[in-house]
Order: structure tokens, then sequence, then C-alpha cells
């Protein structure tokens, strides 16, 4: 399916946006979910998720007892049935990803709306490509693509997604739901629309017997089982600095930037080679193996490794290392691409970001493998490689120049208590 081009998104008319935002606040008035009020001095209530089942950030647990559900199980049959009834009209949409027109809407919508940094210069811009690639996993369930649509105009508002894993939280490990993509549109920002949206997706998982979800966010709420912090690494130097991304440090040169920032042209491990179809096997292997150290992961399958890791066009790329004697994979080196739309700037449309995924180094140092990974994504055209220091990435971003990104990004479990863990000791990276 081709990306739509940046030109073919078109927003909503301002008398039409209007309506449908005066119309919805109506709609969230009803459900007691009216905007919340002038900003206080008081430290925030955390009123919505005072009433889920997560730890408090009073909690303090340490032992094995203190892992397992905050609220037990129960039977299907005893879960709300029906979604949560919305007034006349905004109504839940049925959303079909893999219908094209649906999917440009969400691509759309999406563009539009999500992931906008704090100076407004910047916006993730993810393809159709990438997100079918997201949202269409194993055992994928269609249902946990929550949409909700004004009756009227039929327009898209809002939208939240799940995807079924199977996460590792120390050692125990269960169907899981990993949320992520919520979206709401831009006029009904600050009116807590976001807790429709958990409860609604928490209903639908827990009919699929699924109780437990993993999610992250910048915003501190109860509670962080871990703090990680994204670290940028210049890849097109002097694009960066044009458009803002970086810049250059006192009394030194773009010039001298450039050079400093400079990777070589070719990798130099050898046996560096691009992922394919018959390394599945062992890419498995080499995951599950590397990853049993780290207490939040992923249980890899082989067809979980195929759909996620396995090259896609401006999605994912991935690289192993393959012993030319024995002709086993060794090592394994993994980035997905971000695209973020650069606003208002009167050269540059997109900055193209490579995001490290899953990176796992038995042959070779980890700084040499990132670094001939970096090669690569410099010759696929990124801009920037970003990293966060999860993992054993502290060990690379030091020596190979990166610098660390504002603000962090908290891992948070839903409905499950477990002490909390340092960022070493992730192994999970969320999309």
């Amino acid at each position: 399916m081709p990306a739509a081009k940046r030109s073919e998104i078109i927003a909503p008319s301002s008398a039409s946006n209007q309506s449908d935002a005066a119309d919805f606040h109506a709609v969230l008035k009803q459900l007691n979910l009216a905007p919340v009020s002038a900003p206080s001095s008081k430290p925030p209530a955390f009123k919505f998720w005072r009433t889920q089942p997560v730890m408090t950030l009073h909690d303090t647990l340490s032992s094995s007892q203190d892992h397992g559900y905050c609220d037990q199980s129960i039977p299907k049959s005893k879960v709300r049935a029906t979604p949560l009834k919305l007034p006349e009209g905004f109504a839940w949409s049925d959303f079909d990803i893999t219908n094209p027109s649906e999917a440009n809407e969400l691509y759309k919508f999406l563009a539009a709306h999500y992931c906008e940094d704090s100076d407004g210069r910047f916006r993730s811009d993810y393809s159709l490509e990438f997100l079918m690639w997201a949202l269409t996993s194993p055992g994928y369930v269609a249902d946990w693509h929550v949409a909700i649509r004004h009756t009227s105009s039929g327009k898209l508002m809002a939208f939240f997604a799940g995807t079924p894993k199977a996460i590792r939280i120390h050692d125990d490990i269960a169907p899981s739901c990993e949320t992520n993509f919520l979206c709401i549109h831009k006029k009904l920002r600050n009116k807590r629309l976001a807790p429709v949206l958990i409860k609604e997706l928490t209903r639908r998982s827990n009919l699929q017997g699924v109780w437990r979800a993993v999610y992250t966010g910048s915003s501190r709420l109860p509670t962080p089982v871990a703090t990680t912090q994204i670290h940028h690494r210049s890849l097109n130097t002097k694009k960066c600095v044009e458009v803002g991304f970086a810049y250059c440090p006192p009394n030194v040169s773009l010039t001298s930037l450039i050079k400093t920032n400079k990777l070589p042209d070719v990798t130099s491990i050898a046996g560096f080679q691009s992922m394919q179809l018959h390394h599945v096997s062992q890419v498995t292997t080499l995951l599950n193996t590397d990853h049993a150290k780290f207490d939040l992961a992923l249980h890899w399958t082989e067809a979980s490794v195929a759909h996620w890791l396995l090259p896609r066009s401006n999605v994912v790329d991935a690289f192993v290392v393959v012993d030319v004697g024995t002709n086993r994979v060794t090592d394994f080196c993994s980035y997905y691409h971000v695209p973020m739309s650069v606003l208002n700037h009167p050269q540059h449309t997109t900055i193209y970001t490579a995001q490290s995924f899953y990176n796992v180094a038995t042959s070779v140092p980890l700084p040499d493998l990132v670094r001939d990974l970096m090669v690569k994504a410099k010759a696929n055209n990124m801009d920037i490689f970003s990293a966060a220091d999860i993992m054993n990435m502290d060990e690379v971003l030091a020596p190979l120049g990166f610098e660390a990104g504002g603000g962090h990004l908290h891992y948070y479990l839903f409905n499950w208590r477990c002490p909390q863990m340092t960022r070493r000791n992730v192994g999970l990276v969320l999309h």
C-alpha cells in the first residue's frame, strides 16, 4: 500500500471543526468528563487513575509476594458486553485497518493530531506501511482498534489501539495488551476524553481474557515501573542544525560539527548483512536468550520475529552478523523508521529518524555493532539516530556521540504490581 504524501493531508474546515467540537463537549459533559479546571498549585490528584488498577505513587514493593494482578480477573461472562454508551451525536466505530480507505483516514488523522513537540516545530508522521505493521501483528484483535466518530459527519474524532503481546514481567509470562496511538482531535484536547478510551479498550481486552497492559508516556502518572531517557545522534548534521533539531556548541562551527559527527562510509564487522527469512529461527533464539536477563521483555516466537524484525521498506531495517566459519548468527541489530514533519520551515518538510529497536551483541562490542547500524541508517538517508537508555544501550551512547533529549519516557503497567526496575532491566521497546 503506497504511503500518502504530505500534500494529500486535508485539514477539516474550521466551521465544521467548531460544530463537531461543540457537540462533543456536550457529550463529555453528560459523561461527567467535563474539561479540567484551571491549573492549580496543588499536586495533581490523579482522580481517574485512583479508580484504576495501577500502583500508587507511594507504593514501595520489593518482595516476591508483591508481584501479581492489582485486580484479579473475573469470568468473561461478568465483563460488560456492550461499549460504554455515548450520547446522541457520537458513537464508537468499528475500525478496519485493512480497509485502504480507513487506513488512509487514520494516517491523515494521526498526521494532523498526534505527537507534536512542545515548540510546535515537529510532528510524528507515521507512514501507512508503518501503521499496518504496528497494528496487524500476528494474532492482532481488530476490536482493539478503538475509534469514536461524529455521527452526522462521520469524522474520526479519537483513536486508541491495543496490540496483543506475550510479555514477561520478572518471571511471569502472560498475554498482555500493548497500547499505542492514543490520539484525540486537537479541538478536544484537555477535555478528559482519554479516560473514556482507556476504559473501553480495557473492557475489550478483558473480553479476550487479557487482564494487564503495558504502555509508555512522557507524563508522570501513577506509577512508573521504570523511567528512561531518549538520546539522539545526528546523522545528517547540516539538516539537523537547519531545522533546529541540533545546535552548534559555543565556539564550534557547523563545518567542525559535521566533521565530528561523520561516520565511515562502509560497515566494519565481518559477516554484517541484512536479516533474511532464513535467519528468523536463529534470531528468535538469540533474542530470547539475551532478553532472559531483563525484568520486562517480550517472549519472542518465530512468527513475532518475522513480523516485527524482517526488513520492510521505510518501516524497519534489521541486520545480523553471521560467523563465516560456522554460518551461525552471532549478533543482531535493528531500527524502525519514524519520519517527522518539519512545521513552518522554508526548506525542509520532513526529517527522518531511525529509532533503535532491538540489539544483541555476543561476538563484537555493542558500540561497534551499533556504529555499523548507524552507517546503514545514514546510507538509507536517515537524518537522526535515536535510542533509549534501556537494556545495555548506555554502553554506546557516550562513545558514539549521542546527546540526551529533553524529558523522560516512563514505562507503566496496568493491572500489575511489581517492584520498580532500573532502565537497564527494561528489555521492551514500544513504538
